[in-house]
């Protein structure tokens, strides 16, 4: 065959129309069924998606602020039951601020126990302790009238000594903190010193000591330190200072003591 000759392919035939139109509202009506069946299927998993949340939130209706609630425990966990805070422990403080809660013995014992005191390694040795509780008879005319006014229920002493040096140390029991206040405001002297049976005295009329005066809850506590051998006071005497200041210090711990038994009595420990 050469180029440009050959035969004329046949014409088509004419498409039957009717048969393309029954054929495409076939079709039709197959992919509409397809996505009525997707839609539905489409619902029931968004509608399961719901009712599971309904059910790990433990129901419908709650508020929407128990976020927090849902997704602290596991799923279908119960939320744990409330359970009130813990009362604290009472402070010291509140027991030694009035007469009326505290129901211990107040005797020389009860705050210079023992026969030494201890403060920072340094060791004094007690030499004398009261035997009554007379605030009247424990301390000068001048005291005594401050103790008197604001209210002094009881008073105890007790005398330590270390190197040359006594101190006497009083603690004076009032009915409420702000009368111990006051007469420590007011105070103007120490109690008398007391002086141990035996040995070398400490603090006579018209020998210098020193003093300090603290008051802590309706306690009030006063040391008068000197020397044994009679010699006056001065600034420069160290060794006095610390020693008043020392069992300051001691006899404060023992009435915080006395605190703290009263509160953990109180806390039924």
């Amino acid at each position: 065959m050469s180029f440009g000759e050959g035969s004329v392919p046949p014409r088509p035939q004419t498409p039957d129309w009717a048969a393309l139109a029954e054929a495409t509202a076939a079709e039709n009506r197959r992919r509409k069924l397809l996505w009525t069946a997707a839609g539905s299927v489409a619902a029931l998993t968004v509608a399961g998606v719901v009712a599971g949340a309904l059910v790990l939130g433990g129901g419908g209706g709650g508020d929407t602020n128990h976020k927090e609630d849902r997704r602290a425990g596991p799923a279908g966990s119960s939320a744990p039951p409330f359970s009130a805070a813990p009362t604290a422990t009472p402070h010291p403080l509140d027991y030694l601020a009035d007469a009326k809660r505290d129901g211990l013995p107040f005797n020389s014992g009860d705050f210079f126990p023992g026969k030494t005191a201890e403060v920072s390694d340094r060791k004094y040795v007690q030499t004398a302790g009261d035997t009554k509780t007379d605030c009247a008879k424990a301390a000068p005319d001048a005291v005594a009238e401050v103790l008197a006014r604001h209210g002094c229920r009881k008073l105890v002493r007790g005398t330590f000594q270390r190197d040359g040096i006594a101190t006497t140390v009083g603690v004076a029991a009032f009915e409420t903190t702000e009368q111990a206040a006051r007469a420590k405001e007011e105070l103007p002297g120490a109690m008398t010193a007391l002086q141990p049976s035996k040995g070398k005295k400490a603090c006579v009329k018209a020998k210098v000591c020193r003093r300090t005066t603290n008051a802590y809850g309706r306690f009030l506590y006063v040391t008068l330190s000197g020397f044994q051998s009679g010699k006056d006071v001065t600034k420069k005497d160290k060794a006095v200072y610390t020693a008043g200041n020392d069992l300051a210090e001691y006899t404060f711990q023992r009435i915080v003591k006395r605190g703290r038994a009263l509160a953990d009595a109180s806390a039924g420990r």
